[in-house]
């Protein structure tokens, strides 16, 4: 036989009988008309529990490890409950007036002495004085008044007012210099007003007042 025609012949048996071999070991898989009604569950997981943060610090140190430090003072707000305060006076609002108090704030002498409630004190006054003969008008100007933060109070300077003892790192002193102290024949605000405002979320509340005024 011709060599070639052999190796035609052989190549074309070849051809015949593979697809027949392929398809008996062709791997078979189990097949379904349509899909199970049981709800599909992914594989499980690995989960780890995360460890609670320590509480947020204004400061840290790199020997401390992980320190969640606080955000920064934002005192652009910090102006806005002192001005709630003072319309609340104008309009004798102890209700509003409280909207803007921290829990027990206190209103402080300027030095030293004993505190009240400012609540409380200021209904004391609204008894003895009529704030509402001011006509609404703020006993202050805004242009006038000081923000400082706990860092800057941290020498004595001359024309600051000293830092209070209870005031923190993220707390902001407000100084109000007083325009108007009288109405009529009474005197009914000192010279000038400090506010101690604590940061509560975003906001800040107030925590003591300083005035240098004694009702009689």
């Amino acid at each position: 036989m011709n060599p070639c025609r052999a190796c035609t012949t052989a190549l074309l048996i070849a051809a015949t009988t593979l697809p027949a071999c392929a398809a008996h070991r062709a791997p078979q898989f189990e097949t379904a008309s349509q899909t199970p009604d049981e709800p599909r569950r992914p594989d499980g997981v690995a989960v780890d529990l995360e460890s609670a943060l320590p509480s947020a610090q204004p400061t840290g140190f790199t020997r401390d490890g992980l320190v969640p430090l606080q955000e920064p003072v934002d005192d652009s707000h910090a102006m806005q409950p002192v001005r709630v305060f003072f319309r609340a006076v104008s309009n004798e609002d102890v209700e509003t007036m409280s909207s803007v108090l921290a829990n027990d704030a206190q209103q402080l002498p300027m030095g030293t002495g004993s505190g009240m409630r400012v609540d409380r004190h200021w209904e004391t006054r609204f008894r003895k004085f009529d704030y509402a003969v001011g006509g609404g008008e703020l006993p202050y100007r805004e242009s006038m008044v000081e923000t400082y933060r706990f860092e800057d109070l941290a020498e004595p300077l001359p024309g600051r007012p000293l830092r209070p003892i209870s005031m923190t790192a993220q707390d902001v002193l407000i100084r109000v210099p007083v325009t108007r102290t009288r109405y009529g024949i009474d005197r009914v605000f000192g010279e000038e007003m400090l506010f101690l405002l604590r940061r509560q979320g975003r906001q800040f509340e107030i925590h003591t007042i300083h005035e240098d005024f004694v009702a009689p």
